[in-house]
Order: C-alpha cells, then sequence, then structure tokens
C-alpha cells in the first residue's frame, strides 16, 4: 500500500534564500520590538598575561545598534542587596543582536579584541534607564541553527562596576560615570586618610561594622 510523506519534514540545512528568509525576519523584528543601544568596546592598555586582566582599560568608542532586550518585567538578578559594605546592587539583563546588524553597525567600523562577535568585558549603555552593563558571555547556539545558521548573538549581561577605568566615548551621559565614580573613589580614600592613626586591625574592624 502506498503511503504518504508529509511534506512538512524536518530539515536541518536550508537554502541561502531561506536563511536570508529569516534572517530578515530576525532584523526586522528586532528594529520594531528593540531598543536603541550603545555598544561600546574595551581597549586594552596594559594585560597581566599571568592574570588575564587589564588595570589601565579605556573604553574611548560607542557604537549606535538596536537591540531586543530579552527581559519584558524588569531587570534580572537579585536587584538591591544590603549587605555590611552598604546597597550592593545586582541588577542582570539579555540583550540580543542580529548578526548581520552587529557586523554592520560595530564589528565593521571598530576594532574588537575578538573580531567577529561581541566580547565578553564589553560594555552596552542602555540610555532608556541609563544604565551600563558588562557582557559576561556570549551566547552564539541560540535558537540552535534555523536551517543550518545563526542569526543572533545572545549577550547575558550584569551591571558595571567601575573599577577606575577611563571613559571617554564622547555621550556625555555614559562619560559622567567615569567622573561620578572617581569622585566616589577619591572621598572614600580622603576618609581613610583621616584616620591613618588607626592600626590595621582597627582598620578592618571598622570596615565590617
Amino acid at each position: 500500500m502506498y503511503k504518504r510523506q508529509s511534506s512538512a519534514r524536518f530539515r536541518a540545512n536550508g537554502s541561502a534564500q531561506e536563511q536570508k528568509t529569516i534572517e530578515n525576519l530576525i532584523v526586522e523584528t528586532i528594529e520594531i520590538y528593540g531598543q536603541d543601544i550603545y555598544y561600546v568596546p574595551r581597549t586594552i592598555v596594559n594585560k597581566d598575561t599571568v592574570f588575564g586582566e587589564d588595570s589601565d582599560t579605556k573604553f574611548e568608542s560607542a557604537k549606535a545598534i538596536r537591540a531586543y532586550v530579552n527581559n519584558v518585567e524588569g531587570w534580572e538578578g537579585q536587584g538591591e542587596l544590603l549587605s555590611k559594605f552598604g546597597v550592593r546592587i545586582e541588577d542582570k539583563t539579555t540583550f540580543i543582536f542580529s548578526r548581520d546588524k552587529f557586523k554592520e553597525h560595530v564589528d565593521d567600523s571598530t576594532v574588537l579584541n575578538v573580531e567577529g562577535r561581541p566580547n565578553e568585558g564589553d560594555l552596552i549603555w542602555f540610555p532608556v534607564t541609563k544604565h551600563l552593563f558588562q557582557i559576561m558571555f556570549v551566547e552564539a547556539e541560540k535558537p540552535f541553527y534555523q536551517l543550518g545558521k545563526g542569526y543572533v548573538w545572545e549577550c547575558q549581561c550584569e551591571l558595571f562596576e567601575y573599577s577606575d577605568e577611563e571613559i571617554d566615548t564622547g555621550i556625555a551621559d555614559l562619560d559622567a560615570i567615569e567622573t561620578a565614580f572617581a569622585n566616589a573613589i577619591t572621598v572614600a580614600v580622603s576618609y581613610t586618610h583621616l584616620r591613618a592613626q588607626e592600626t590595621v586591625l582597627d582598620l578592618v574592624c571598622r570596615l565590617l561594622l
């Protein structure tokens, strides 16, 4: 007996035209439902090859691009936490970029430490809320190769913790972060100097209270 096969069978790979159609739909969706953000690449000045860190990091440019914010009910993470050292904010979020648009707006117009993709350690400025996030991980396999190709970069981010980096991108609100936090660090250091007669044990005990 002849058995009719279903035409809706699974196809692991698609033609170039089918892949381009999916890509165009994704680009259009991000353009409609996404947000305007700035991608801020990290410039490594003096990398420590032992610890893999750079204490002289600079952020000298910001590239405008459209991204989809994957959180519709607010930030992820633990939010505001009260600790013995004060209030700690642990907001997290996920930004999704079209690979095609990322190449056009960022990769082709600036030098990245790892070319062709968003880099862990780079920053994302979200002007709507005036939050600055750091990319912690870049997911490259979601969704999993529709028609045999990847179309987006999914950047998992955490709120950036300033540690004396130089920020000079030309965007006033973003560059003001360096000034605000640098002044806070100066005040904290000055406050410590006011108690220079303390012993190390006295200082540790005071900071822990």
